[in-house]
């Protein structure tokens, strides 16, 4: 739809769809969904894959958490961050994931660190 958008093919575009590529309300809300996909994307990413440990699954609800609490819309940020600290206190043994993410060797204490740029 972007290419459509930024191209000579829009008038080859239906008129009601011409209405929605043509509103900056509808490229914004996509981003905003990008924004929120992006990182439960990875996520799976990392839990598909044939290596997976549980610090992979660990760190990847840190990466979920992060991009959730970095969301522009304050509103839906709380929402999902609190859904997902609800999900984890209920469903995951924290100490197991804990000592998994201190142990495994790919990690290297990396998230243990002080820096958050680290």
């Amino acid at each position: 739809m972007y290419g459509v958008k930024y191209s000579a093919n829009l008038g080859l575009v239906p008129f009601n769809l011409k209405v929605i590529l043509d509103d900056d309300e509808f490229w914004l809300g996509a981003k905003e969904i990008a924004a929120v996909l992006r990182p439960l994307v990875s996520a799976q990413a990392k839990a598909e894959s044939d290596n997976c440990t549980i610090a992979d699954i660990g760190s990847a609800i840190r990466d979920i958490y992060c991009g959730f609490s970095l969301l522009k819309d304050r509103d839906v940020s709380w929402t999902l961050v609190s859904q997902l600290e609800k999900r984890w206190k209920s469903f995951y043994p924290t100490d197991v994931f804990a000592v998994a993410m201190f142990l495994d060797p790919k990690l290297k204490l990396d998230m243990f660190r002080r820096d958050p740029n680290k």
